[in-house]
Formats: C-alpha cells, structure tokens, sequence
C-alpha cells in the first residue's frame, strides 16, 4: 500500500497547475482563472492524487513525457504552498477535522496494539 498526502488536490488545476476557484459559491465546483477549465473537485483530487502517488515513486525523475509532467506538477506543488496555505486559512473553520468551537479536533486515537 501507498501513502500519499492528501493536501491540495483539489485545488490545484489539472490543466495548467494553477489554483483554482470555487464556482458559483459552490464548494466542489471548481474553477481556473487561468485557463478557465473547470470540474468537480472530487474529479480534480483523484487525478492529483494519481499524480502525487507518481512523485512518491520518484516518476518526476524519468527523461519522458510522463517523467516531465510529474516533475512540473511537483514543482506547481512546492511553488503554490504558501498560496495555498494562505488560501486555505481564509476559509470557514467548519468542517472535517475541526471541533464546535472552532478549534482543532483532536486526533482519532491508534487502536492499541494487539498482544
């Protein structure tokens, strides 16, 4: 099994590896003001995390198409960050991972260990 990380996914642009906008105050429609594709956001995650999944193989390090596309994705990755990040922070603090009172959910605990 692989891991990979999740985190921006979906909002990062299949097409041109911008960051994407939310259409129509919509939350899984998404949209690029760059090259105006736009998609569900479950739809954009998945191909992302495919692509993620190539990086953690090392696929950005082969000399071919494939090899190319992974390491420009990687570097859109790297350069968006703190964008991202930023984006990220302005949103509405409900949701997943978040408690009632704003803050951070604990963790879900590890089940203990088998004897």
């Amino acid at each position: 099994m692989l891991v990979v990380p999740p985190n921006y996914t979906s909002s990062i642009c299949i097409k041109c590896l911008t960051l994407m906008e939310h259409k129509g105050g919509k939350w899984n429609r998404l949209r690029c003001p760059k090259c105006g594709y736009n998609y569900n956001g479950d739809h954009v995650a998945v191909w992302n995390l495919a692509k993620s999944a190539l990086v953690v193989l090392g696929f950005h390090y082969l000399d071919t198409y494939l090899g190319r596309d992974i390491k420009a994705y990687m570097e859109a990755i790297d350069e968006l960050t703190p964008a991202l990040i930023k984006a990220l922070s302005q949103t509405s603090k409900s949701g997943p991972g978040v408690s009632e009172e704003g803050g951070k959910a604990s963790s879900p605990r590890t089940p203990p260990e088998p004897p």
